[in-house]
């Protein structure tokens, strides 16, 4: 799955919630050859308007996936869950590819799909105005480029799903850290397993292949109270879990989403 990481330049999931963060300085192009060649043309006009009619459609969690034929090819591409019919004209601006894409929730494999921000019924309300949509989807918890500074990295801004505990309220992880010290130790720990506890404040279910929970200890002020983690686990909002995984600092997904802080491969302990 890290190689997933690699591959795509960024990989946006829309839901609203979360912190914002600093955007990432020379962003690397994503690299192209590990995209089918069907759909190179999306992927490097990724800012573009893109328009097709409706071949098939299929709703999974709250996500709505179509597929499209637009200048005689065929995509599929992945959006908020919106009301689409087969045969109607549907637009989107921009999108970033994945390549071999799993859902679990359609226990499907898709050879590439474009995650969008948006999927526009054409003639709808707003689908002719020519407004930009927002970054394509990523994690709760974030901020793309120009939206100010946040540590918790990545998405649009919003509030947590769940309140955040008081400060105190949850006791640090024996021989681990809090979310804050993390943060503030984040160059001295990169790439080392951590322990962390916290409380589950978000969690953004199949994206890229993964959870992402959003975990708050009650330390850290906004920008370093919200640590992301990366799990194949499951966890539940409101619950207090110790946390395993490997820190990763400076995570750069490209086209300005960034992490400070984020715990991949994370094991989770529900307490």
């Amino acid at each position: 799955m890290k190689r997933k990481f690699m591959v795509v330049a960024a990989f946006a999931f829309f839901m609203t919630g979360g912190c914002q963060d600093k955007p990432a300085a020379n962003t690397p192009e994503a690299p192209k050859a590990a995209m089918p060649q069907a759909h190179e043309k999306v992927a490097t006009a990724s800012s573009g308007m893109t328009s097709g009619t409706v071949l098939a459609t299929m709703d999974g969690g709250m996500y709505t996936y179509v597929e499209i034929e637009t200048e005689g090819k065929k995509l599929w591409a992945v959006g908020p869950k919106t009301p689409v019919a087969v045969g109607d004209k549907v637009e989107f601006r921009g999108g970033m590819p994945m390549p071999n894409y799993y859902s679990k929730t359609l226990d499907r494999t898709f050879d590439s799909i474009l995650f969008v921000s948006e999927l526009r019924v054409a003639g709808g309300e707003g689908a002719a105005q020519g407004a930009t949509a927002g970054p394509p989807m990523i994690p709760q918890h974030g901020g793309h480029a120009g939206d100010g500074g946040h540590g918790g990295g990545g998405i649009p801004a919003g509030k947590a799903a769940v309140e955040g505990p008081k400060a105190g309220s949850i006791a640090k992880a024996v021989g681990g850290y809090t979310v804050a010290e993390l943060f503030s130790q984040r160059e001295q720990l990169s790439g080392k397993t951590i322990a962390v506890r916290g409380k589950v404040v978000k969690v953004a279910s199949e994206i890229m292949g993964k959870n992402w929970v959003h975990l708050q200890d009650g330390t850290g002020a906004q920008g370093t109270n919200d640590l992301t983690v990366i799990t194949d686990q499951t966890a539940t909002e409101g619950d207090t879990v110790l946390v395993k995984g490997t820190l990763t600092k400076d995570k750069n997904f490209g086209a300005g989403y960034f992490y400070q802080v984020v715990i991949e491969d994370a094991k989770i302990t529900t307490e």
